[in-house]
């Protein structure tokens, strides 16, 4: 994930342009979602960690959902481009954290919304609560 020791995504070009400050839309590449705690409707605990454009191989990648403790790989998945849905799931944001910073050579739009998470995840399991964060991180140096 972006931020301090974390992995940062490079501007991909024209993808990028036309943003305007106040408002970051997530880039195709670099969307990233960290899933804190939930509960499913079996009772089973869950975790995911789900992303796109970092650590996002096919395989051997980053996004995992954890049942009971249990991590299980989950295939490839797809982002909102408002962060308001990823694969099954729905977030409402309840509050933000983002930076816009411009120093020419050093650039990055990060937003970073928590809110609660509604749906099914990656592999079937069905939510009956879920909490965590969504992030965006465009950067460039």
């Amino acid at each position: 994930m972006g931020g301090a020791g974390g992995t940062a995504v490079r501007d991909r070009g024209p993808l990028r342009r036309g943003r305007r400050l106040g408002r970051l839309p997530p880039p195709p590449h670099g969307v990233a979602l960290v899933g804190r705690r939930g509960l499913a409707e079996d009772g089973a605990r869950v975790g995911w960690n789900l992303v796109a454009g970092i650590h996002d191989a096919p395989d051997a990648s980053e996004r995992t959902v954890w049942v009971d403790g249990d991590p299980h790989e989950v295939g490839p998945v797809a982002f909102a481009p408002d962060l308001s849905a990823v694969a099954g799931l729905r977030f409402g944001e309840w509050s933000a954290r983002e930076d816009h910073t411009n120093l020419l050579l050093l650039r990055s739009h990060y937003r970073q919304p928590f809110g609660s998470f509604a749906g099914g995840l990656p592999g079937g399991l069905r939510l009956a609560e879920g909490y965590g964060v969504m992030e965006a991180h465009d950067v460039r140096w």
